[in-house]
């Protein structure tokens, strides 16, 4: 996933440059031109939403994943658009084809979700269709937000809304739901960070690296790892540690997660080696968001390809609604689940864009993945 697009809005003509910039990006990627009407439909209700409300604290990011502008496939994805099974015959599919537009503001909230969600609801004298009518064009799309006079001045409040397109919805993974977040310190060509995911209709592979420094030099270290085959995802997550371990000894080394989901049983694995936070958000037996608990995942000490020890297999499991994290160390951790408590109900991908956003370090490479178990 690939930041294209950040741009702070404050008045209409913000819309106006956002919009020339989303449709360029959508007919390079191949969106078709429905697709693209609706895309420009939910960037005028996010954006004007900022304009009306945000006290001109908004800002709006546009991503995309899973090809170059210039129609290339990602080096660490499949290079066919064609279906294709593992050594065991499970089907795996490409990376899909997204474009996700974020928009985040620091203004007063919106008291009454539901009702804002209803079309015709306004505050304002506009005809009150925004965040209906964004729910309705974009594939996936979700909403969070925290009123002012809910929170501690020193807590976030406002609104971070969220949608996606898919360019074809036979990509779209309906067993589970995963996000990411991905960004270069300084917002550099060159990152560090990086996250390979092989996906099918139940399960999902991943390798989350964080390499040593930044800059060209953990650049280097990043594009080596890109060099190995796909096919590292057919192995189990010690054997994928194994793998990136030989081909990083010569290097500085990185901080490396391999990590594994199956949908089907609600089960999976991780090995983990370095500077990087794994965590669960556990829920209660009630089910009570408010008294959900963050658990922190073992991992093990030292740096792949250059000081590592031992690691084995770690199991988890993971219960309907509960998410595991993967998370760079430019991501801070000085939060609470209670600071964004509504935060961990929502979808995966809105949940790394806030925090990413939010939490992330611009002095340091930034990276965290999401997993949720529907």
């Amino acid at each position: 996933m690939k930041l294209s697009i950040q741009q702070v809005v404050k008045d209409e003509s913000s819309l106006v440059l956002f919009k020339v910039r989303l449709k360029t990006l959508a007919k390079k990627l191949g969106f078709d031109p429905i697709s693209i009407e609706n895309m420009q439909i939910v960037a005028s209700e996010m954006l004007s939403n900022q304009v009306k409300y945000s006290n001109k604290t908004g800002m709006v990011q546009l991503w995309f994943h899973g090809e170059r502008p210039n129609g290339e496939r990602f080096q660490s994805e499949r290079k066919t658009n064609e279906k294709r099974s593992d050594r065991k015959g499970n089907r795996q599919s490409p990376a899909p084809v997204t474009i996700d537009i974020f928009a985040m503001d620091y203004g007063p909230g919106i008291k009454d979700v539901d009702k804002a969600y209803k079309d015709g609801f306004t505050t304002s004298k506009t005809m009150g269709k925004g965040l209906g009518s964004i729910s309705r064009m974009a594939d996936e799309s979700d909403l969070f937000t925290i009123t002012e006079t809910s929170t501690d001045k020193n807590v976030w409040h406002g609104v971070a809304c969220w949608a996606r397109f898919y360019r074809s919805q036979k990509e779209k993974i309906d067993a589970y739901q995963y996000g990411m977040f991905c960004r270069a310190y300084h917002d550099m060509a060159q990152n560090g960070d990086d996250l390979w995911l092989n996906l099918n209709e139940n399960k999902m592979s991943c390798l989350h690296l964080d390499a040593t420094g930044h800059g060209p030099e953990a650049e280097k270290i990043a594009q080596k790892v890109r060099t190995i085959k796909t096919d590292i995802h057919v192995h189990n997550v010690e054997k994928m540690l194994d793998i990136t371990q030989r081909t990083l000894a010569t290097t500085a080394g990185a901080a490396v997660v391999a990590l594994k989901y199956n949908s089907e049983v609600g089960e999976g694995e991780y090995c983990a080696v370095g500077d990087m936070r794994l965590f669960r958000i556990v829920q209660s037996s009630d089910k009570q968001l408010e008294k959900s608990q963050l658990k922190e995942l073992k991992v093990c000490s030292g740096i792949l390809g250059s000081a590592s020890r031992s690691y084995s297999r770690q199991k988890f499991e993971l219960k309907t609604g509960e998410v595991i994290f993967s998370a760079s160390d430019g991501i801070r951790r000085n939060w609470k689940l209670k600071d964004f408590s509504v935060l961990w109900d929502k979808h995966p991908q809105l949940i790394c864009f806030f925090l990413g956003n939010k939490k992330g370090r611009s002095s340091d490479d930034q990276s965290i993945i999401a997993l949720k178990r529907l």
